[in-house]
């Protein structure tokens, strides 16, 4: 999925909001976004970008899943690598936005239209379910990180 930087940047409204999407939750990744889903690959990812997370989520817009599902967004202030996908500001939200250039925003900041209120061209479900196929090599990464392994969540 392209995303065309004109129709999901408008910094006059990102200034008047204030990043009220982005005091919320850090944006997800789509697989996409990585040159390959591979375990070293991804962990060299974490290790150097230090800002992404893998979260965990049992529920989401009212549907609860019987087993915790995993995927990539950005970290929260004052989260760890592993977390919950608990609500916090982004760590990349600065007072004028995004630190990020736009070609190098995860597909969840990208896909994000600025307005009152802000809509996404992909909701957090469908990156959930993005990252299905991809979930023994994230419980694995989350095992690498986390202090409590995934298998006792």
């Amino acid at each position: 999925m392209e995303f065309l930087e004109k129709d999901c940047t408008n910094y006059e409204l990102c200034s008047k909001c204030g990043g009220r999407c982005c005091k919320e939750t850090g944006c997800f990744f789509m697989p996409q976004d990585f040159e390959k889903i591979e375990y070293e690959y991804l962990k060299k990812q974490i290790n150097s970008k230090q800002y992404i997370s893998i979260a965990a989520v049992n529920s989401i817009y009212g549907f609860v899943f019987p087993i915790f599902r995993l995927y990539l967004k950005v970290r929260n202030v004052d989260s760890e690598i592993c977390n919950t996908s608990t609500p916090g500001t982004c760590i990349l939200l600065t007072p004028a936005g995004c630190s990020l250039d736009f070609e190098e925003r995860p597909s969840g900041g990208k896909a994000l239209i600025p307005g009152e209120p802000c809509t996404g061209k992909i909701r957090a479900d469908e990156a959930i379910a993005a990252w299905r196929p991809y979930e023994d090599v994230l419980k694995k990464l989350w095992n690498e990180y986390s202090d409590i392994p995934f298998e006792n969540l």
